[in-house]
């Protein structure tokens, strides 16, 4: 059904009505929840190796990940310059916040 609602003529004229701007709303949605799960896994499995375990929670406010990784001493150093690259590689439009260490009691 999406598919046939939505032509660019009447999208860009803005004579589409609301439920052609609806159909397009809920598809650019569904395309960003997409792309952040795409985002969050790649994220993830960079960090993963220097991590002894993961745990993922539900994100909070405008976030769409949440993760806290165990990390061994040893390891620190190496896991905070993997994730000051990856924060490079993003870029500006990504928000890495790194809080810890958390107790390890949160892993058991």
């Amino acid at each position: 059904m999406a598919q046939t609602l939505l032509s660019p003529a009447p999208i860009r004229s803005g004579n589409g009505g609301p439920q052609l701007l609806l159909v397009l709303g809920e598809l650019v949605s569904g395309e960003v929840r997409v792309r952040e799960g795409r985002a969050a896994e790649a994220i993830v499995e960079s960090l993963r190796g220097f991590a002894r375990e993961e745990d993922t929670s539900q994100p909070l406010g405008d976030d769409f990940l949440n993760v806290s990784f165990l990390v061994e001493r040893e390891k620190e150093k190496p896991f905070l310059a993997a994730e000051r690259e990856l924060a490079e590689e993003l870029g500006p439009d990504y928000d890495l916040r790194l809080r810890g260490p958390p107790a390890p009691y949160s892993f058991v």
